[in-house]
């Protein structure tokens, strides 16, 4: 293991090894673990980090993507609430749609971008305390020219198909009579 640290890459390298090594998904790494972690809750907000404005002169619009994303959430039969009003409800996930760049000397973007959903698991406290956990996470990682950066749209809906097709799939089950 020690001899992957002496290797000599060039920075292009070194970076999208970075990305493809730091990328992970919480649900696939301890699938026996968790069990319905998507069963029960039908209110969700959403926050887009690191999708800049100036994305948007190359497809990627951030204000376009939060409103897919809440349309393909409203299809999936959760309701979208603001930030602040999430915050309050106990009730209430969070869905966050992730991502990271960085620029490389011969002008390639490396990006990781993740969807993460997490909901808020009592304490039992007195105050009716919650602590938030992520119960559902997946990612992609790639490395494009500015100018097909645009392609991150297909991969934030191929994201938010699989993220509605598990949710769809738990509360389906839920509401199967047992025999």
């Amino acid at each position: 293991m020690h001899d992957l640290f002496r290797l000599r890459l060039s920075m292009p390298w070194r970076w999208l090894l970075l990305v493809v090594l730091s990328t992970h998904n919480a649900h696939a790494a301890e699938p026996d673990f968790s069990y319905m972690a998507l069963n029960g809750f039908d209110k969700v907000a959403v926050r887009l980090d690191g999708f800049s404005k100036d994305f948007a002169q190359y497809g990627l619009d951030p204000k376009a993507i939060a409103r897919r994303v809440d349309d393909r959430l409203r299809d999936a039969g959760l309701t979208t609430l603001p930030l602040g009003e999430a915050t309050r409800d106990p009730g209430a996930g969070l869905l966050i749609v992730k991502l990271s760049t960085r620029e490389d000397s011969y002008r390639f973007l490396y990006y990781s971008l993740s969807l993460q959903v997490k909901r808020k698991i009592p304490l039992n406290n007195p105050a009716g305390g919650t602590i938030a956990h992520s119960v559902w996470n997946e990612g992609r990682t790639g490395a494009v020219r500015p100018n097909e950066l645009d392609r991150v749209n297909g991969l934030v809906d191929e994201l938010l198909a699989q993220f509605t097709a598990a949710y769809r799939q738990q509360n389906s089950l839920a509401t199967t009579p047992a025999n």
